[in-house]
């Protein structure tokens, strides 16, 4: 019994070559959005940010893809920014396939280049989903899918939100 789980618990989620670290700051990252246009994930400091790595061929990252379609709907506010990223070979033509495949239609669609975001972002699985509070610090980080993987980055998205809203508020 043990090696058919040990066997399911491998395919649920891949594996990056490369070492683990941890992120303090929101790094500069380039992105392509989905209409061509050179972006930096650093220039979205200031917001609330929640960043999801993902690759179309990643089996687990299409449905956690709609977990974060519902995430941004749920938390939407000037403060708070959903960055999708793709790691597709394939580029942003890969990555609409993805989003079509996935059925994801709500969210902005953003690639960079495989190697460059596991760099910057400290990538060991995808999907990787990282909040980062509006000074670009860290805040939580989910790697690999799981059964309650939506619940529990809207409970931490809760909590970072709320904190955010105080530190906003004049004294």
């Amino acid at each position: 019994m043990a090696a058919p789980l040990a066997a399911m618990l491998a395919m649920a989620f891949v594996l990056l070559p490369g070492p683990a670290r941890a992120q303090a700051a929101l790094p500069s990252l380039r992105l392509e959005t989905g209409a061509g246009q050179p972006l930096d994930l650093a220039g979205f400091r200031g917001k609330v940010l929640l960043v999801d790595i993902w690759a179309s061929w990643c089996a687990p990252c299409l449905p956690g893809l709609r977990d974060i379609e519902r995430l941004a709907e749920r938390f939407r506010s000037p403060g708070f920014a959903v960055v999708p990223i793709s790691v597709d070979r394939g580029g942003p033509v890969a990555a609409v396939r993805g989003y079509a495949r996935a059925g994801v239609s709500g969210l902005p669609l953003y690639v960079a280049a495989p190697n460059a975001a596991t760099a910057a972002l400290g990538m060991r699985a995808l999907p990787t989903t990282i909040l980062f509070d509006a000074r670009g610090r860290e805040y939580a980080r989910f790697d690999g899918p799981s059964a309650s993987r939506e619940a529990d980055i809207a409970r931490a998205l809760a909590t970072l939100m709320k904190s955010s809203s105080k530190q906003r508020k004049p004294r």
